[in-house]
């Protein structure tokens, strides 16, 4: 399966997660709601999120490599 392929598998899944976040907009750094919200569903997907801030850490897969997402 190519990454065209995948991103349309992903769509109406992409699409939930912007209107949520659009429906519960949240002013300025500290966004609990949005950071409450991204923790579940890396819970959902089997991770252990972790507050870091007022962002969220995990960890995916083995210990080597380093990736942030904004």
């Amino acid at each position: 399966m190519n990454l065209y392929e995948r991103a349309l598998e992903l769509k109406e899944e992409t699409v939930r997660h912007r209107r949520w976040f659009h429906q519960t907009a949240e002013v300025g750094l500290e966004m609990p709601k949005a950071q409450a919200y991204v923790m579940e569903q890396l819970r959902e997907i089997g991770l252990d999120p972790k507050p870091c801030g007022y962002g969220v850490t995990a960890v995916l897969g083995q210990v080597g490599r380093t990736v942030l997402l904004r």
